[in-house]
Protein backbone atom coordinates (compact mmCIF):
# COMPACT_ATOMS: atom_id res chain seq x y z
CA UNK A 1 0.00 0.00 0.00
CA UNK A 2 1.05 3.39 -0.82
CA UNK A 3 2.29 5.73 1.84
CA UNK A 4 0.20 8.72 0.72
CA UNK A 5 -3.32 9.37 -0.36
CA UNK A 6 -3.63 9.94 -4.37
CA UNK A 7 -6.38 10.91 -6.66
CA UNK A 8 -5.72 7.66 -8.49
CA UNK A 9 -6.62 6.07 -4.83
CA UNK A 10 -10.11 7.95 -4.93
CA UNK A 11 -10.51 6.66 -8.30
CA UNK A 12 -11.17 10.15 -9.75
CA UNK A 13 -11.53 9.59 -13.07
CA UNK A 14 -10.41 12.09 -16.26
CA UNK A 15 -13.77 13.57 -16.45
CA UNK A 16 -14.73 14.61 -13.12
CA UNK A 17 -11.32 16.36 -13.30
CA UNK A 18 -12.88 18.75 -16.06
CA UNK A 19 -16.44 18.96 -14.11
CA UNK A 20 -14.90 20.51 -11.04
CA UNK A 21 -13.56 23.68 -12.66
CA UNK A 22 -16.42 25.67 -12.22
CA UNK A 23 -18.99 23.79 -13.97
CA UNK A 24 -22.57 23.47 -11.72
CA UNK A 25 -24.09 20.84 -14.44
CA UNK A 26 -25.28 17.51 -12.73
CA UNK A 27 -23.11 14.84 -12.93
CA UNK A 28 -23.94 11.64 -15.03
CA UNK A 29 -23.45 8.02 -13.92
CA UNK A 30 -20.47 7.53 -16.99
CA UNK A 31 -18.45 10.23 -15.01
CA UNK A 32 -18.70 9.90 -11.50
CA UNK A 33 -16.16 9.18 -9.21
CA UNK A 34 -16.51 6.23 -7.03
CA UNK A 35 -14.45 7.20 -3.78
CA UNK A 36 -14.69 3.19 -2.90
CA UNK A 37 -11.21 2.68 -1.11
CA UNK A 38 -11.39 5.89 1.08
CA UNK A 39 -14.94 5.66 3.25
CA UNK A 40 -14.00 4.04 6.12
CA UNK A 41 -16.00 1.02 7.44
CA UNK A 42 -19.29 1.75 9.22
CA UNK A 43 -19.39 1.90 12.78
CA UNK A 44 -22.76 0.41 13.16
CA UNK A 45 -23.60 -3.13 11.65
CA UNK A 46 -25.57 -2.57 7.88
CA UNK A 47 -28.93 -4.38 9.80
CA UNK A 48 -28.84 -1.03 12.01
CA UNK A 49 -28.98 1.43 9.52
CA UNK A 50 -31.59 -0.43 7.31
CA UNK A 51 -34.81 1.77 6.69
CA UNK A 52 -37.23 -0.79 9.01
CA UNK A 53 -34.20 -0.26 11.77
CA UNK A 54 -34.18 3.36 11.57
CA UNK A 55 -37.83 3.40 11.88
CA UNK A 56 -38.09 1.39 14.43
CA UNK A 57 -35.42 3.44 16.18
CA UNK A 58 -37.34 6.58 15.54
CA UNK A 59 -40.81 5.35 16.19
CA UNK A 60 -39.23 3.44 19.63
CA UNK A 61 -40.82 0.59 18.85
CA UNK A 62 -38.35 -2.37 18.29
CA UNK A 63 -40.49 -4.96 16.63
CA UNK A 64 -40.63 -2.73 13.78
CA UNK A 65 -36.98 -3.66 13.23
CA UNK A 66 -37.66 -7.18 11.17
CA UNK A 67 -40.46 -5.86 9.64
CA UNK A 68 -39.56 -5.95 5.68
CA UNK A 69 -43.16 -3.74 4.93
CA UNK A 70 -42.46 -0.77 7.08
CA UNK A 71 -41.38 2.37 5.29
CA UNK A 72 -41.17 6.00 6.67
CA UNK A 73 -44.83 6.23 6.25
CA UNK A 74 -45.41 4.06 9.35
CA UNK A 75 -43.40 6.79 11.34
CA UNK A 76 -45.73 9.10 13.85
CA UNK A 77 -45.80 12.47 13.73
CA UNK A 78 -45.72 14.98 16.36
CA UNK A 79 -48.75 15.91 18.34
CA UNK A 80 -48.11 19.46 18.06
CA UNK A 81 -47.84 20.40 14.27
CA UNK A 82 -50.87 22.82 12.82
CA UNK A 83 -50.94 21.52 8.98
CA UNK A 84 -51.82 25.23 8.67
CA UNK A 85 -48.57 26.36 8.96
CA UNK A 86 -46.43 26.66 6.01
CA UNK A 87 -44.09 23.43 5.13
CA UNK A 88 -41.20 25.31 6.58
CA UNK A 89 -42.16 25.73 9.91
CA UNK A 90 -43.59 22.40 9.67
CA UNK A 91 -40.36 20.56 8.78
CA UNK A 92 -38.38 23.23 11.35
CA UNK A 93 -40.34 21.79 14.26
CA UNK A 94 -41.47 18.16 13.28
CA UNK A 95 -38.25 17.43 13.24
CA UNK A 96 -36.61 19.20 16.01
CA UNK A 97 -35.47 16.15 18.19
CA UNK A 98 -33.93 14.41 15.26
CA UNK A 99 -31.66 17.76 14.79
CA UNK A 100 -30.73 17.80 17.88
CA UNK A 101 -29.52 14.06 18.01
CA UNK A 102 -27.30 14.71 14.86
CA UNK A 103 -26.19 18.12 16.15
CA UNK A 104 -24.78 16.32 19.46
CA UNK A 105 -23.26 12.73 17.61
CA UNK A 106 -19.45 12.43 17.94
CA UNK A 107 -18.85 12.38 14.48
CA UNK A 108 -20.63 16.01 14.24
CA UNK A 109 -18.52 17.23 17.48
CA UNK A 110 -15.32 16.20 15.98
CA UNK A 111 -16.15 18.07 12.41
CA UNK A 112 -17.19 21.28 14.92
CA UNK A 113 -14.09 21.10 16.81
CA UNK A 114 -11.61 20.96 13.60
CA UNK A 115 -9.54 18.04 15.05
CA UNK A 116 -9.68 15.62 12.59
CA UNK A 117 -7.19 14.11 10.73
CA UNK A 118 -6.91 15.51 7.76
CA UNK A 119 -7.00 11.95 6.26
CA UNK A 120 -10.33 11.30 8.04
CA UNK A 121 -11.35 14.52 6.55
CA UNK A 122 -10.63 13.70 2.78
CA UNK A 123 -12.55 10.32 3.60
CA UNK A 124 -16.01 12.38 5.04
CA UNK A 125 -15.71 14.35 2.12
CA UNK A 126 -15.63 11.40 0.04
CA UNK A 127 -19.04 9.71 1.61
CA UNK A 128 -20.54 13.54 1.21
CA UNK A 129 -19.12 13.75 -2.33
CA UNK A 130 -21.80 10.17 -2.70
CA UNK A 131 -24.47 11.81 -0.90
CA UNK A 132 -24.48 14.63 -2.99
CA UNK A 133 -24.37 13.76 -6.18
CA UNK A 134 -27.19 11.39 -5.80
CA UNK A 135 -29.11 13.83 -4.43
CA UNK A 136 -28.29 16.04 -7.19
CA UNK A 137 -29.03 13.80 -10.04
CA UNK A 138 -32.42 13.09 -8.73
CA UNK A 139 -33.23 16.80 -8.19
CA UNK A 140 -32.15 17.56 -12.03
CA UNK A 141 -34.15 14.84 -12.85
CA UNK A 142 -37.68 16.00 -11.48
CA UNK A 143 -36.38 19.59 -11.38
CA UNK A 144 -39.46 21.11 -13.00
CA UNK A 145 -41.85 19.45 -10.78
CA UNK A 146 -43.98 22.28 -9.35
CA UNK A 147 -42.93 20.95 -6.04
CA UNK A 148 -39.39 21.25 -6.54
CA UNK A 149 -39.18 23.76 -9.65
CA UNK A 150 -39.52 26.79 -6.94
CA UNK A 151 -35.96 26.37 -5.29
CA UNK A 152 -34.44 24.55 -7.47
CA UNK A 153 -31.30 26.63 -8.55
CA UNK A 154 -28.33 24.29 -9.09
CA UNK A 155 -25.54 26.96 -10.23
CA UNK A 156 -26.10 27.94 -6.11
CA UNK A 157 -27.04 25.14 -4.19
CA UNK A 158 -25.52 21.98 -6.20
CA UNK A 159 -22.44 20.54 -3.77
CA UNK A 160 -21.20 17.86 -5.65
CA UNK A 161 -18.76 19.52 -7.75
CA UNK A 162 -17.04 21.95 -5.20
CA UNK A 163 -16.84 18.61 -2.74
CA UNK A 164 -14.70 16.90 -5.17
CA UNK A 165 -12.83 20.22 -6.28
CA UNK A 166 -11.69 20.33 -1.98
CA UNK A 167 -10.78 16.62 -2.25
CA UNK A 168 -8.82 16.97 -5.47
CA UNK A 169 -6.87 20.07 -3.61
CA UNK A 170 -6.38 18.21 -0.05
CA UNK A 171 -4.71 15.39 -1.75
CA UNK A 172 -1.78 17.63 -2.77
CA UNK A 173 -1.37 18.76 1.34
CA UNK A 174 -1.68 15.70 2.78
CA UNK A 175 1.56 14.82 4.61
CA UNK A 176 3.54 11.22 3.59
CA UNK A 177 3.13 10.30 7.16
CA UNK A 178 -0.51 11.10 7.75
CA UNK A 179 -1.80 7.22 5.55
CA UNK A 180 1.42 5.73 6.55
CA UNK A 181 -0.87 3.00 8.57
CA UNK A 182 -4.29 3.45 7.25
CA UNK A 183 -6.69 0.88 5.84
CA UNK A 184 -8.20 2.65 3.10
CA UNK A 185 -9.21 -1.38 1.16
CA UNK A 186 -13.28 -1.29 2.82
CA UNK A 187 -16.23 1.24 2.22
CA UNK A 188 -19.75 1.39 3.00
CA UNK A 189 -20.69 2.37 0.06
CA UNK A 190 -19.84 -0.04 -2.80
CA UNK A 191 -19.10 2.02 -5.74
CA UNK A 192 -20.71 -0.60 -7.80
CA UNK A 193 -24.12 -0.25 -6.13
CA UNK A 194 -25.79 2.58 -7.05
CA UNK A 195 -27.86 4.78 -4.39
CA UNK A 196 -31.64 3.81 -4.39
CA UNK A 197 -33.39 6.76 -6.47
CA UNK A 198 -34.94 9.25 -4.05
CA UNK A 199 -38.42 9.26 -4.48
CA UNK A 200 -39.47 12.72 -6.46
CA UNK A 201 -41.84 14.72 -4.32
CA UNK A 202 -39.62 13.81 -0.81
CA UNK A 203 -36.77 15.08 -2.62
CA UNK A 204 -37.73 18.08 -1.19
CA UNK A 205 -37.08 16.84 2.34
CA UNK A 206 -33.89 16.07 1.70
CA UNK A 207 -32.52 18.96 -0.43
CA UNK A 208 -33.99 20.72 2.80
CA UNK A 209 -31.95 18.96 5.35
CA UNK A 210 -28.61 18.92 3.24
CA UNK A 211 -28.44 22.30 2.53
CA UNK A 212 -30.38 24.46 4.75
CA UNK A 213 -27.53 22.41 7.24
CA UNK A 214 -24.59 23.64 5.01
CA UNK A 215 -25.79 27.37 4.91
CA UNK A 216 -26.61 27.22 9.02
CA UNK A 217 -23.93 24.94 10.86
CA UNK A 218 -22.10 24.16 8.17
CA UNK A 219 -20.61 28.07 7.78
CA UNK A 220 -19.16 27.56 10.88
CA UNK A 221 -17.79 23.91 10.40
CA UNK A 222 -15.99 25.14 7.23
CA UNK A 223 -14.55 28.35 9.10
CA UNK A 224 -13.45 25.93 11.74
CA UNK A 225 -11.80 23.39 8.87
CA UNK A 226 -9.84 26.06 7.37
CA UNK A 227 -8.67 27.38 10.59
CA UNK A 228 -7.61 23.66 11.82
CA UNK A 229 -5.96 22.77 8.35
CA UNK A 230 -4.15 26.11 7.72
CA UNK A 231 -6.06 26.43 4.82
CA UNK A 232 -5.35 29.51 2.38
CA UNK A 233 -7.97 31.30 0.36
CA UNK A 234 -10.19 29.57 -0.78
CA UNK A 235 -8.51 26.05 -1.70
CA UNK A 236 -10.17 22.67 0.21
CA UNK A 237 -13.39 24.81 1.42
CA UNK A 238 -14.96 24.80 -1.33
CA UNK A 239 -18.03 22.69 0.00
CA UNK A 240 -19.02 25.14 2.06
CA UNK A 241 -19.27 28.52 0.07
CA UNK A 242 -22.23 29.37 -1.42
CA UNK A 243 -21.05 32.91 -2.73
CA UNK A 244 -17.42 34.18 -3.16
CA UNK A 245 -17.79 35.40 0.62
CA UNK A 246 -19.07 32.46 3.04
CA UNK A 247 -16.60 30.94 5.19
CA UNK A 248 -13.55 32.11 3.15
CA UNK A 249 -11.76 34.17 5.83
CA UNK A 250 -11.51 31.85 8.65
CA UNK A 251 -14.64 33.75 10.52
CA UNK A 252 -17.88 34.31 9.52
CA UNK A 253 -18.24 37.74 8.32
CA UNK A 254 -21.68 39.81 8.89
CA UNK A 255 -22.15 40.61 5.27
CA UNK A 256 -21.69 36.63 4.49
CA UNK A 257 -24.43 35.45 7.64
CA UNK A 258 -26.49 37.96 5.87
CA UNK A 259 -25.68 36.37 2.52
CA UNK A 260 -26.70 33.03 3.87
CA UNK A 261 -29.68 34.29 5.43
CA UNK A 262 -31.07 35.62 2.36
CA UNK A 263 -30.26 32.08 0.90
CA UNK A 264 -32.04 30.63 3.52
CA UNK A 265 -35.52 32.89 3.27
CA UNK A 266 -35.23 32.10 -0.56
CA UNK A 267 -35.32 28.24 0.32
CA UNK A 268 -37.96 28.27 2.82
CA UNK A 269 -40.32 30.72 0.02
CA UNK A 270 -39.71 27.99 -2.85
CA UNK A 271 -40.41 25.50 -0.59
CA UNK A 272 -44.10 26.84 0.81
CA UNK A 273 -44.46 27.98 -2.74
CA UNK A 274 -44.11 24.03 -4.63
CA UNK A 275 -45.79 22.47 -1.50
CA UNK A 276 -48.97 25.09 -1.06
CA UNK A 277 -51.54 23.78 1.14
CA UNK A 278 -51.31 20.24 0.53
CA UNK A 279 -51.45 19.08 4.19
CA UNK A 280 -51.07 15.38 3.17
CA UNK A 281 -47.85 16.44 1.37
CA UNK A 282 -46.43 17.82 4.29
CA UNK A 283 -47.05 15.40 6.46
CA UNK A 284 -45.28 13.04 4.04
CA UNK A 285 -42.90 15.25 3.90
CA UNK A 286 -42.01 15.94 7.50
CA UNK A 287 -41.79 12.22 8.11
CA UNK A 288 -38.92 11.94 5.38
CA UNK A 289 -37.09 14.79 7.00
CA UNK A 290 -36.63 12.83 9.85
CA UNK A 291 -35.53 10.09 8.34
CA UNK A 292 -32.76 12.22 6.42
CA UNK A 293 -32.15 13.67 9.82
CA UNK A 294 -31.37 10.08 11.24
CA UNK A 295 -29.44 8.86 7.72
CA UNK A 296 -27.09 12.04 8.58
CA UNK A 297 -26.76 11.14 12.02
CA UNK A 298 -25.39 7.57 10.94
CA UNK A 299 -23.21 9.29 8.09
CA UNK A 300 -21.64 10.91 11.46
CA UNK A 301 -21.06 7.57 12.66
CA UNK A 302 -18.21 6.89 9.82
CA UNK A 303 -16.33 9.86 11.47
CA UNK A 304 -13.50 8.66 13.33
CA UNK A 305 -13.01 11.12 16.20
CA UNK A 306 -9.19 11.76 17.40
CA UNK A 307 -8.40 11.01 20.51
CA UNK A 308 -7.82 13.87 23.42
CA UNK A 309 -3.67 13.31 23.32
CA UNK A 310 -3.35 13.83 19.62
CA UNK A 311 -5.13 17.32 19.19
CA UNK A 312 -3.24 20.61 19.15
CA UNK A 313 -6.27 22.25 18.77
CA UNK A 314 -9.31 22.80 21.27
CA UNK A 315 -12.31 24.89 21.51
CA UNK A 316 -12.81 27.64 24.26
CA UNK A 317 -15.90 26.69 26.31
CA UNK A 318 -16.84 30.26 26.87
CA UNK A 319 -16.09 31.64 23.32
CA UNK A 320 -16.63 28.83 21.54
CA UNK A 321 -13.68 29.46 19.48
CA UNK A 322 -10.76 27.91 18.28
CA UNK A 323 -7.64 27.54 20.98
CA UNK A 324 -4.11 26.65 19.39
CA UNK A 325 -1.94 24.83 21.52
CA UNK A 326 1.65 26.93 22.61
CA UNK A 327 3.42 24.43 20.17
CA UNK A 328 2.37 26.44 17.12
CA UNK A 329 4.27 28.82 18.73
CA UNK A 330 7.91 27.32 18.15
CA UNK A 331 9.80 28.78 15.84
CA UNK A 332 11.11 25.31 14.27
CA UNK A 333 7.67 24.70 13.46
CA UNK A 334 6.73 28.42 11.26
CA UNK A 335 5.53 27.40 8.33
CA UNK A 336 4.32 24.07 8.94
CA UNK A 337 0.79 22.73 8.32
CA UNK A 338 -1.62 21.68 11.74
CA UNK A 339 -1.17 17.99 11.11
CA UNK A 340 2.96 18.37 9.97
CA UNK A 341 3.32 20.06 13.63
CA UNK A 342 1.02 16.99 15.55
CA UNK A 343 3.22 14.45 13.84
CA UNK A 344 6.41 16.14 14.87
CA UNK A 345 4.90 16.29 18.39
CA UNK A 346 4.23 12.56 18.36
CA UNK A 347 7.73 11.87 17.50
CA UNK A 348 8.85 14.19 19.52
CA UNK A 349 7.05 13.01 23.10
CA UNK A 350 7.50 9.42 21.79
CA UNK A 351 11.66 10.37 21.65
CA UNK A 352 11.42 12.08 25.12
CA UNK A 353 9.28 10.58 27.02
CA UNK A 354 9.66 7.00 25.99
CA UNK A 355 7.38 4.72 27.69
CA UNK A 356 8.39 2.83 30.78
CA UNK A 357 7.21 -0.73 30.66
CA UNK A 358 5.50 -1.97 33.87
CA UNK A 359 8.47 -4.25 36.29
CA UNK A 360 6.79 -7.62 37.20
CA UNK A 361 5.78 -5.94 41.04
CA UNK A 362 3.56 -3.38 39.68
CA UNK A 363 1.96 -6.25 37.85
CA UNK A 364 1.32 -8.34 41.10
CA UNK A 365 0.56 -5.30 42.72
CA UNK A 366 -2.12 -4.38 40.49
CA UNK A 367 -3.24 -7.75 40.45
CA UNK A 368 -3.74 -7.63 43.88
CA UNK A 369 -5.57 -4.68 43.59
CA UNK A 370 -8.10 -6.52 41.36
CA UNK A 371 -8.81 -9.04 43.44
CA UNK A 372 -9.46 -7.16 46.52
CA UNK A 373 -11.89 -4.68 45.12
CA UNK A 374 -13.67 -7.91 43.82
CA UNK A 375 -13.74 -9.47 47.18
CA UNK A 376 -15.02 -6.50 48.85
CA UNK A 377 -17.81 -6.24 45.65
CA UNK A 378 -18.66 -9.50 46.49
CA UNK A 379 -18.61 -9.26 50.55
CA UNK A 380 -20.65 -5.69 50.25
CA UNK A 381 -22.89 -7.31 47.60
CA UNK A 382 -23.63 -10.30 50.00
CA UNK A 383 -24.02 -8.55 53.45
CA UNK A 384 -25.38 -5.33 52.50
CA UNK A 385 -29.42 -6.69 52.04
CA UNK A 386 -28.91 -8.42 55.42
CA UNK A 387 -27.43 -4.95 57.60
CA UNK A 388 -30.06 -3.13 55.68
CA UNK A 389 -32.87 -5.35 57.01
CA UNK A 390 -31.78 -5.74 60.67
CA UNK A 391 -31.02 -1.89 60.62
CA UNK A 392 -34.62 -1.04 59.50
CA UNK A 393 -36.11 -3.48 61.75
CA UNK A 394 -39.09 -5.65 60.40
CA UNK A 395 -41.79 -4.16 58.22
Amino acid sequence: MSSTLTSSQLNLTIPVLSRVAGDSTPSTPLDSPSFKPNTPPPFLPAEEVSIPAIIAALSGVPSLKDDPTVTVDDLELPEDLDFANPVSVLLREGTRRAHVQAEHSAGAAALLSGRLELEDYVRWMAVLWRVYDALELALAEHSTHPVLAAFYDPSLLSRANPIAKDILYLLTILPPFAAKDADLSSSPIPSAEPFPPFPSLRLLAHAYVRYLGDLSGGQVIGARIKKAYGLEGQDGTAFYRFDEGSAGQGEIKAETKKRMAEIKDWFRRGMDEGVGEDKALKARLVKEANLAFALNTHLFSLIRPPTESSALVTVDSTSGSLVAADVFKRPEYAGLRYFEIRELERQRKLRDEPVVPNTWRERIERFLFFVLAAGFGLLVSRYAPVLVQKVMGPQ
